[in-house]
């Protein structure tokens, strides 16, 4: 049982009380119903006239919520707004990707030398004009290398998808998408599977919750929550020292404990709520059959559930939900959990620590513990600079089989020009019987009030990965009233394994424009070819003429660069 649990009763006197598997893992999809959830009902905890320990708790938390959304729309509000159009209206955007390499090694060597003249000399553009209302796109890619190009054109709407491979043909292969079943029997005719060629889009904005669906997760558990967390669950301490960095404040200290069979039982609640909810399952089977249709192109027959039928989805969605439910139920929480905050008097998040330690029913037999572990950082060192933390872990170093810790710390600086974060990214993970792996990365960056940023960046890691540092640029002018984007990136990478060097030089220069209409191809039989109605002799007429292209392209280069 846990130490904070233990004392809770304790601390009365001096702590005031308060093939193509169309598929979804069940489990991460109920998984994310909690983020839902809480999400959710969190909103609702804006508001609390008493300030007993449950109030300050909840409160703080919701105010670290508006906190990151704050900071999020003022650092990338813009891009999603611009992002979000694209999204709605028809849009075209131009590429265009060019490099350089110097290698030590490839000083005295011909062909290496020859290598790195190829590279400053190419340039890959790429093109895109995109419908998001008509499900169409089209586009292009081509390598030009000294004035040799070399590449090809695609298109896809709901009623065809062809391409085009200047190389090997001059016109466009193209299917009807209501004849793909035709056209795979003629490769399988045993072929069952969808008919007619579906290429459907994941969009992020079909995670996005609806005020409808809000509304309904805040009423819905907003309650539940305040219900189950009950009063004497929390405490508080007044008066805390917290020293950072030898400043000192005195903060809040709230906490959150609950013994196992206390966090065993909402656990049980929680769940068993949401498996009642009929709205929450609509909400889940509608992202769940959005990224099953996006998962991949309908192509063979379904081998596994079909995710993409809302029945199926829905049915799956219940099941994992009872499956859920049976887990924590027969799971065990040794050490129950615990959430304790550091706040200020105006309920701001400090420091958070957050424990949990669960041992699922198919190891209790073995005693083997499966521990979590969150801790945050938001201190104010003065009014322009702020030190961050986040550090989560799962297991427990030298003792689980398994361990695994990732670590963040961000020191932001704002000046009246820009703004300054220097951070730094670790990652640990131990297996028993292996080597460890120990990566870290060390970020400093400069937002600049006229949009660029320059980042300098530094990877530290185990003998056999090659160190890295190196610098990346950035240029964004988003106009939103105009409705375009221009992007330029400059990347320069170092990377060293002890012996030989090698610097690596990128450029991509992106602009994208949002437009009333786009122009989508449309073929027939007397402007592109039908791959259905292709002969065997058509096939190998087109064999040989792309082989005598391919050979007239290898002496072309060779005739360039040797």
């Amino acid at each position: 049982m846990n130490d904070q649990y233990k004392s809770r009763t304790e601390a009365g006197a001096t702590i005031e009380a308060e093939q193509t598997p169309k598929r979804v893992p069940v489990k991460w999809i109920v998984a994310a119903a909690l983020i839902f959830v809480l999400i959710g009902a969190s909103v609702t905890f804006g508001v609390f006239f008493s300030k007993s320990a449950k109030d300050i708790y909840l409160l703080s938390e919701y105010n670290a919520y508006k906190q990151l959304s704050t900071e999020l729309e003022k650092k990338y509000g813009n891009q999603m707004e611009f992002q979000e159009k694209t999204l709605e209206k028809p849009s075209s955007t131009d590429m265009k990707i060019s490099g350089n390499v110097d290698m030590s090694m490839a000083q005295g060597d011909p062909n290496l030398e020859m290598l790195q003249r190829i590279l400053k000399e190419t340039a890959i553009t790429i093109k895109t004009e995109q419908d998001p209302k008509a499900k169409a796109s089209a586009g292009s890619i081509m390598l030009n290398a000294q004035g040799t190009k070399v590449g090809f054109d695609m298109f896809y709407s709901d009623t065809q998808a062809g391409v085009k491979i200047p190389l090997i043909y001059d016109d466009y292969f193209y299917l009807n998408t209501k004849d793909y079943g035709q056209f795979m029997r003629m490769f399988d005719p045993y072929y069952v599977g969808p008919e007619t060629l579906e290429i459907d889009y994941f969009e992020w904005k079909d995670l996005k919750l609806t005020e409808a669906e809000q509304k309904h997760l805040k009423e819905h558990y907003s309650t539940f929550l305040m219900e189950q967390l009950k009063e004497e669950y929390f405490t508080k301490e007044k008066g805390i020292a917290y020293k950072h960095e030898g400043e000192e404040m005195k903060l809040t200290k709230v906490t959150l404990a609950m013994s196992p069979e206390e966090t065993k039982q909402i656990l049980t609640n929680l769940v068993s709520h949401m498996s009642e909810d009929e709205k929450l399952i609509d909400i889940l089977t509608k992202r769940a059959v959005s990224m099953a249709k996006a998962s991949s192109v309908n192509t063979q027959a379904q081998i596994e559930k079909d995710y993409t039928n809302p029945k199926v989805a829905q049915k799956e969605i219940e099941k994992g939900l009872k499956e859920m439910k049976q887990d924590v139920e027969k799971a065990k929480y040794p050490k129950g959990f615990t959430s304790t905050l550091l706040v200020t008097k105006d309920n701001v998040v400090v420091d958070r620590t957050l424990q949990l330690a669960v041992q699922p029913k198919d190891r209790i037999e073995s005693k083997e513990v499966v521990e979590f572990a969150v801790k945050t950082k938001n201190v104010p060192i003065d009014d322009n600079k702020t030190d961050k933390l986040f550090k989560f872990e799962v297991g427990s170093k030298g003792q689980s089989d398994s361990f695994l810790s990732f670590e963040s710390t961000n020191t932001m600086t704002e000046q009246k020009e820009n703004r300054i974060e220097k951070r730094k990214l670790n990652l640990l993970l131990e297996e028993k019987g292996q080597t460890p792996t120990n990566i870290g990365l060390t970020v400093d960056s400069t937002f600049k009030n006229s949009g660029e940023v320059e980042r300098e960046f530094s990877l530290q890691a185990d003998e056999d990965i090659p160190s890295m540092s190196g610098t990346l640029t950035q240029k964004q002018d988003i106009d939103l009233e105009k409705e375009r984007a221009d992007h330029v990136f400059d990347v320069e990478l170092n990377v060293e394994d002890g012996f030989e060097s090698a610097t690596l030089f990128l450029n991509i220069d992106s602009k994208t424009e949002l437009k009333e209409k786009v122009t989508i191809p449309s073929m027939n039989a007397n402007s592109a070819i039908n791959v259905l109605e292709m002969t065997e002799e058509d096939v190998y007429a087109v064999q040989e003429h792309a082989a005598y292209r391919i050979q007239s392209l290898m002496q072309e280069l060779s005739n360039k660069y040797y």
